[in-house]
């Protein structure tokens, strides 16, 4: 039962690794292409690149997924190989990154009625948006507000799966370590 629990849990890892290294590699090319040519204003009556925090919002989600591309190789490399120790570590780097994503979440969620303000007090002036909510372009700044949030959500519960399935496979390594070391103390003794 124990093997079998154990690919299980390694079958997980692999995908769960797979999933998350073409998602970094997807977002390192979706930062390379807005750093390089900013969106069209759809939110915004400005341009998007004069604003600070869209400068910003680039550098941290570019930091963030070559974070994730590095752990997630990382993690390849220490699914393949047989000892605890770089499992033991990957570990640690996915809890850095479920404390990072938990902190991206409870930020987008702290500063919303903030930005809301700022948005509508932004479009306010506008003939098409006198009234708060008649307002398209605040319409679609909640609309996709709400969706980033869903999708850190379902990235923050995938991370946390795959950190339960790397502890798995790392205690059942680390247990084959421990049963191998005593089975050569004992072939010591024994000599």
């Amino acid at each position: 039962m124990p093997q079998r629990l154990e690919r299980t849990a390694r079958a997980l890892c692999l995908c769960l690794n797979t999933v998350f290294f073409l998602l970094a590699i997807c977002l390192i090319a979706m930062v390379c292409f807005a750093a390089i040519n900013a969106p069209t204003p759809v939110i915004s009556p400005q341009p998007l690149n004069t604003y600070p925090q869209y400068i910003v919002t680039i550098l941290l989600i570019a930091s963030y997924s070559c974070c994730l591309f590095c752990l997630n190789a990382f993690g390849f490399v220490s699914l393949c190989l047989q000892g605890s120790f770089l499992m033991s570590i990957y570990i640690l780097g996915q809890l850095a990154m479920i404390a990072a994503q938990f902190i991206a979440v409870a930020f987008t969620v702290t500063v919303r009625k903030r930005l809301h303000y700022k948005l509508e007090e932004t479009w306010r002036t506008r003939p098409d948006c006198a009234e708060p909510g008649e307002c398209l372009p605040v319409r679609r700044f909640l609309h996709s507000e709400m969706l980033l949030i869903i999708i850190l959500c379902v990235f923050l519960f995938l991370q946390i799966i795959l950190l339960i399935a790397s502890v798995i496979v790392c205690e059942q390594r680390s247990h084959e370590e421990q049963k191998r070391l005593l089975k050569e103390r004992e072939e010591e003794d024994d000599d």
